[in-house]
């Protein structure tokens, strides 16, 4: 399947923020590369009803980043890119 970007302006800020150099490339591996113990939390329902959310965590360009993605049908919509704000993030499947 394919990924999909939001193009929300908090992801557009952290595409320049982490100098991202190309920035679907090294989202979509990002997002590829995502394992139980990066799992945050999540199933969670959106506000449209559209397909559960799932949130986790993983280490890029040395911070700590939040990302919130569906699946619809064989493709991934990532809704959120972002570094994580105002706590440490929960990883309750980390070993």
């Amino acid at each position: 399947g394919q990924v999909w970007f939001a193009a929300r302006p908090k992801n557009l800020d952290a595409i320049a923020a982490l100098e991202i150099e190309h920035p679907k490339e090294e989202r979509v591996k990002v997002i590829r590369d995502l394992t139980a113990d990066d799992y945050s939390e999540g199933l969670r329902q959106d506000d449209f009803g559209v397909a559960p959310l799932w949130v986790f965590g993983k280490e890029f360009k040395e911070k700590e980043i939040y990302i919130k993605i569906q699946i619809v049908g064989l493709d991934t919509v990532c809704i959120s890119f972002h570094e994580a704000e105002h706590h440490p993030m929960n990883y309750p499947l980390k070993k």
